[in-house]
């Protein structure tokens, strides 16, 4: 009888030290539905319009992230200047050279206008419709990472007659589907080459994986000394539970003091969030991967983003 209760106990504390250290939140993904709205879809070389891009659900989002892909021989090149975040949304990042944005929300309500995007043809635009698209969406409330499907709107340049003659432009610029096919092998060889530069998936540290096995294993030979001397047993038992105490403190200690203090300041501040934007878009590196993943999945996503940004607020002023 004493040795099933030992066994039983051995198996308690070796399943509720697996579940207390390996815990970790599953972001599940989940279809966000997303707008996209135009000012004027008919614009004339030289001229300005805007897009406005929208949430249309009830999701309580608080981080966002794109792609934007425009014709580079229709439009003049996009920088964050270009970018007018709504009410609510804040510090947005992007990069030229992938084109990818994010944004933030720190309210306790989210706006469904998230950003405006102004566009302005160059003189020399290729008359004819082009396409403005908004691609690679995700976005996360902290407990799911959502995605959407690519948004599209097409814009109709007309010719400035002031700027240039019918004949000018057919002489000066290439045909339509050419600067397509340059504009998107553009976009396909800086897409691979910030791949190569900053991978998506982080490099497990093992530890908490070692420590499991190490208490798996001294419960295993803690039975097989206490069949052969209840002593020697009951010592691998005592072993085992100062074993499972102190990873449970180093493991309390890393989550809830440094996990999301990415920059090392002993505090979770705007530093923190804006390294993690700058991870996503591929425009910075992170070194301190441990206190970047804020789910503990090996990786860096929104659902990080959206996590890091909970946490702050949670943190005392």
């Amino acid at each position: 009888m004493k040795k099933r209760v030992v066994f039983l106990i051995t198996i308690i504390l070796i399943s509720a030290s697996i579940l207390m250290i390996s815990n970790k939140i599953q972001a599940t993904e989940k279809s966000l539905s997303c707008s996209l709205e135009t000012e004027k879809t008919e614009i004339k070389q030289g001229e300005e319009t805007s897009v406005t891009l929208k949430i249309n659900s009830e999701e309580q989002i608080n981080a966002f992230q794109a792609k934007i892909n425009y014709d580079g021989n229709v439009w003049e090149e996009i920088d964050e200047n270009n970018f007018e975040t709504k009410d609510g949304w804040e510090n947005l990042k992007y990069n030229k050279d992938g084109k990818e944005f994010n944004v933030i929300n720190k309210q306790d309500t989210t706006n469904k206008d998230i950003l405006e995007i102004k566009l302005k043809a160059k003189t020399s635009a290729n008359v004819g419709n082009t396409e403005i698209t908004i691609d690679k969406i995700t976005a996360s409330d902290g407990n799911i990472e959502f995605e959407n499907e690519k948004l599209t709107q097409s814009i109709s340049i007309k010719l400035n007659s002031i700027e240039k003659s019918d004949s000018e432009n057919k002489k000066d610029t290439p045909s339509n589907s050419e600067n397509k096919n340059n504009t998107n092998n553009n976009d396909l060889e800086l897409e691979k080459k910030h791949k190569e530069i900053l991978p998506n998936i982080l490099p497990k540290t093992g530890k908490g994986w070692a420590l499991l096995i190490s208490i798996f294993v001294f419960a295993i030979l803690s039975i097989v000394f206490y069949h052969k001397s209840k002593k020697c047993g009951k010592t691998m038992m005592m072993l085992i539970i100062c074993g499972i105490l102190i990873s449970q403190s180093t493991v309390f200690a890393a989550s809830e003091i440094f996990l999301g203090d990415i920059n090392q300041s002993s505090v979770i501040d705007d530093e923190d969030i804006e390294i993690m934007q700058e991870y996503l878009i591929k425009s910075k590196n992170v070194t301190s991967l441990e206190q970047a993943d804020m789910n503990s999945d090996s990786k860096l996503s929104i659902i990080d983003l959206s996590l890091l940004i909970k946490q702050q607020k949670r943190m005392p002023i």
